[in-house]
């Protein structure tokens, strides 16, 4: 494998992990542990799967546009200054740009499938797979999102750590 490639999955390699265990939680453990109707989404109302589709869109739509402006702000850093250097030692730097690009495409694609979610309700209803999906890629999205969080915690903290 080339080596780009590598370490282009190194970086993202958590990314990867918090989809696979949504994918486990949704596809696998949800259907045996729930007696109900799986996925959970389908068991709600027409009415109010369209409202979640909506709520999702507003609360993804707006994190995109936090995240984005968020990494342009991180990657316009000035490099010359003690601090920045201090902040970009090491690989928390790394995986935390890696890990919100990830966030980013993932929010970009939640808020596209609620969008189409939300329409296809409205319409003939959406099928059961795309309930599922939508669930995974939820629940995957919410996994990055705090994962995210930690790493912005953990960069803060190594620069307050670093000392004056």
């Amino acid at each position: 494998m080339p080596r780009a490639v590598v370490s282009a999955l190194r970086l993202i390699r958590h990314v990867l992990v918090l989809l696979a265990a949504a994918a486990l939680v949704v596809f696998v453990a949800e259907p045996i542990v729930i007696s109900g109707p799986t996925p959970l989404i389908s068991g709600l109302a027409e009415a109010d799967r369209i409202d979640l589709y909506n709520q999702v869109i507003v609360v993804t739509a707006s994190l995109l546009g936090f995240i984005a402006a968020a990494i342009a702000i991180l990657v316009s850093l000035d490099v010359g200054r003690r601090i920045v250097e201090e902040l970009k030692r090491g690989e928390s730097f790394k995986l935390l740009i890696a890990n919100m690009l990830a966030v980013m495409v993932l929010l970009f694609i939640l808020t596209s499938t609620g969008i189409a979610g939300s329409v296809l309700e409205g319409g003939k209803g959406a099928s059961h797979g795309f309930e599922a999906a939508y669930e995974w890629l939820l629940l995957g999205t919410g996994m990055e999102l705090i994962l995210v969080g930690f790493y912005f915690a953990l960069v803060t903290y190594k620069v307050a750590s670093a000392g004056p």
